[in-house]
C-alpha cells in the first residue's frame, strides 16, 4: 500500500512576509552588485584612458568593499601618476584631465566617507594641483578666490590623522608656492608643518630651494630642517650655488654634527648584525660607513671602531677611494707627530684598501701603509711592493723613500738608510722631513763629518727653520696647496695672507697637521689668522677650497 501523505501545514503569515523581504533583499543585493560591477568597469576604463601604469590597481578595484573605496583607489593612483610622471613626458591636457578625475572621484568618496583622511588628502591635493597651473598651464583664479576648497580638505585630513605626514606635506607644498599671499598666521602654520613635511626625502628635495627662498635662512626657517646629513649637505650645496659663504659654512658644520651622530647609529646597527651572525651584511655596512665618511679627525674614533669591528674580506670596488683617503689621512697625521688610527685599525684598513692586484698609481700608497704598520718585516714587505714599480725615480715615490729610510734608521741599518735617502726625488730634498732625517744620519757618519757634508745639511736645515714662509714655499702638485714648515720656535698661531681669491669670494678651511680649523668665508686680500699653539719642529699646513673657485694662498707668518 502506498504510504499515507502527510498533510503540509500552511505557512504562517509572518513567515510569508519574511520570505518576501528576503527576496527583496536578494534582489537589492543583486542590483547593487551589478551596479558595483558596472562602476568598477568604468573606473578601470578611466584609469586605462588616463594612462595609469599600475598593474595592481585592477586588483585594488576588484577587492574594494564598496564604490567609495574603489573610487578612492583610482583617485590615489591618478594623483600618484601625476606627481611622478614619466621623465621627459609633458602632456598638459592629460595632466589636467588626470587631476580633475582624481579630484572628482576623491570628493565623491569623501562625501560618502567623511571620516576618511586619505579621501580628504587626495581631494585637497588634486584640487590645488588642478588649479595651480602645474605644467604649462596658467593658474586658475579659484586657487586664491576659493582657496577653502583645497585647504579645508587638507586641514580636515590633518585633524583626522594627526599621525600621518601626507596632509602636512601637501599643505606645506601649497603654502610655499603661495607664500607672498599668506597671512602671518598661515606662515606660522607653514613653519610648524614644515618640520614634519621635510622629513620625507622626496618632499625635501622638491621643496627645499623654494622653502629657503620664501621662508628665508633664519632660525625659524632652519628649525624645520631635519637633522640628517643628507639634508644639511643639500642645503650647503644650495648656499654654495648662491655664493652665500657664511650660510654654506653653517650648513657644513651642521652636516658634520648630524653625520657624527648618524655614524654612531650605523656602527651600533652593524654590531647588531654581527651579533646575529650576518657577517656579509655587517662587513658591507661597516666598510661602506668608513668609505663614505670624510677623512677628518673628528670622525676618527668612529672609523677606528668600525675598522676593528669589520670582519675580514674584500670591499666593493667603489669603496676603495674612500678607504684610501683614510690611509692618507693617517699617514699625514702621524708624519707630523699627531695621532692617527690604532694599529689594529690601520692593519684592517691596509688590507681593505688594497684587496687585490695593485695598479701603478696604487703602489706608493700601499708601500707607505705597509711601512706604517711598523711590523718586524714591514720593510721587506714594502720592498716587495717596490719591486713591482717601474717609476721609482719619480716624485710620487719621494715620501716613501724618506719614510723607508727612517724605518731603516730606527732598526740600526744606517748605511741602508743613507742609501735609501739617495734615491729620493730632487723635489723632496729641500723639504723639512728629508733634511731632518739627513741631518740625523749625517751626525753618525764619520765620512760626512770629514767632507763637510754634515755641515752643509745642517746649514740647509737651519735655512728651513723659520718664522716666515714666502708664497713660493707652497707646493702646488695637489689640488689642495700644502706648505711643509719647519718651525723655529713656539708660537700661538699663524697668519696666512691670501694671494688671490675669486671676486665672488669662496669658502675655505685651513688644516694644520690634518686638523681642520673650521670653514670660513674668504675675499680677495683677506688674511686668515689661525689661533692655536704651535710647537717647534715640522708641520704641514693646507688651505682647502671647500666651495667656490680656487683660492691661492700667499706668505705665512708665525704669530
Amino acid at each position: 500500500m502506498p504510504s499515507p501523505r502527510l498533510p503540509i501545514a500552511p505557512r504562517h503569515p509572518l513567515a510569508a512576509a519574511a520570505g518576501g523581504a528576503a527576496l527583496l533583499l536578494l534582489a537589492s543585493l543583486a542590483a547593487e552588485q551589478a551596479w558595483l560591477g558596472a562602476e568598477r568597469s568604468e573606473l578601470a576604463e578611466i584609469a586605462q584612458e588616463l594612462r595609469v601604469d599600475r598593474p595592481e590597481l585592477l586588483r585594488e578595484i576588484g577587492h574594494a568593499g564598496d564604490g567609495a573605496r574603489a573610487r578612492l583607489a583610482v583617485a590615489s593612483a591618478l594623483l600618484a601618476t601625476e606627481l611622478a610622471p614619466p621623465e621627459g613626458v609633458d602632456e598638459p591636457d592629460l595632466s589636467r584631465r588626470r587631476l580633475e578625475a582624481a579630484r572628482r572621484l576623491a570628493a565623491s568618496a569623501l562625501e560618502e566617507r567623511p571620516a576618511s583622511w586619505r579621501a580628504a588628502t587626495v581631494t585637497g591635493t588634486a584640487t590645488y594641483l588642478a588649479w595651480s597651473g602645474g605644467r604649462s598651464r596658467e593658474p586658475d583664479p579659484r586657487l586664491l578666490q576659493e582657496y577653502h576648497r583645497w585647504e579645508e580638505p587638507l586641514l580636515l585630513a590633518r585633524r583626522l590623522a594627526p599621525g600621518r605626514d601626507e596632509p602636512a606635506r601637501a599643505l606645506v607644498s601649497a603654502y610655499v608656492e603661495l607664500w607672498p599671499a599668506l597671512s602671518d598666521d598661515k606662515r606660522r602654520l607653514a613653519r610648524e608643518l614644515a618640520g614634519r613635511a621635510l622629513r620625507d626625502r622626496q618632499t625635501f628635495d622638491r621643496l627645499i630651494e623654494a622653502w629657503l627662498t620664501t621662508a628665508g635662512t633664519g632660525p625659524d626657517a632652519l628649525a624645520a630642517i631635519p637633522d640628517e646629513p643628507w639634508a644639511w649637505e643639500r642645503i650647503a650645496s644650495i648656499m654654495a650655488n648662491r655664493a652665500d659663504w657664511t650660510a654654506f659654512c653653517d650648513a657644513r658644520e651642521r652636516h658634520r654634527g648630524a653625520l657624527e651622530h648618524g655614524l654612531q647609529r650605523h656602527l651600533d646597527d652593524a654590531r647588531v648584525q654581527l651579533d646575529r651572525g650576518q657577517i656579509l651584511a655587517a662587513r658591507a655596512a661597516l666598510l661602506g660607513l668608513i668609505a663614505r665618511t670624510p677623512a677628518e679627525p673628528r670622525f676618527a674614533p668612529v672609523v677606528d671602531a668600525a675598522l676593528r669591528a669589520a670582519p675580514p674580506g674584500p670591499p666593493h670596488l667603489e669603496l676603495l677611494p674612500g678607504l684610501r683617503s683614510w690611509l692618507r689621512w693617517h699617514l699625514a697625521a702621524t708624519a707630523s707627530g699627531g695621532n692617527g688610527l690604532s694599529h689594529d685599525a690601520l692593519a684592517r684598513l691596509r688590507s681593505a684598501a688594497f684587496p687585490g692586484s695593485l695598479g701603478t698609481d696604487d703602489l706608493p700608497l700601499a708601500a707607505r701603509a705597509t711601512l706604517a704598520l711598523g711590523e718586524a718585516n714591514a720593510v721587506q714587505r714594502a720592498e716587495r711592493i717596490e719591486r713591482k714599480a717601474d717609476d721609482l725615480w719619480s716624485e710620487s715615490w719621494g715620501l716613501y723613500f724618506i719614510e723607508k729610510a727612517g724605518a731603516l734608521a730606527e732598526r740600526g741599518h744606517t748605511d741602508a738608510a743613507r742609501a735609501t735617502l739617495d734615491r729620493v726625488h730632487p723635489a723632496w730634498r729641500d723639504q723639512p722631513l728629508f733634511l731632518d732625517l739627513a741631518a740625523r744620519l749625517a751626525r753618525t757618519d764619520g765620512r760626512s763629518n770629514q767632507t763637510g757634508e754634515a755641515a752643509r745639511i745642517r746649514a740647509a736645515l737651519e735655512r728651513q727653520r723659520s718664522r716666515r714662509w714666502p708664497v713660493t714655499a707652497w707646493s702646488w702638485s695637489n689640488p689642495t696647496p700644502v706648505l711643509r714648515m719647519l718651525v723655529r720656535e713656539s708660537g700661538n698661531g699663524l697668519r696666512i695672507t691670501i694671494a688671490e681669491a675669486p671676486a665672488a669670494g669662496a669658502a675655505v678651511e685651513v688644516r694644520l697637521d690634518g686638523e681642520g680649523a673650521g670653514c670660513r668665508e674668504i675675499r680677495n686680500g683677506d688674511t686668515i689668522t689661525l689661533a692655536m699653539p704651535i710647537a717647534p719642529g715640522p708641520h704641514s699646513l693646507e688651505l682647502a677650497t671647500l666651495a667656490g673657485e680656487r683660492v691661492w694662498p700667499g706668505p705665512v707668518e708665525l704669530r
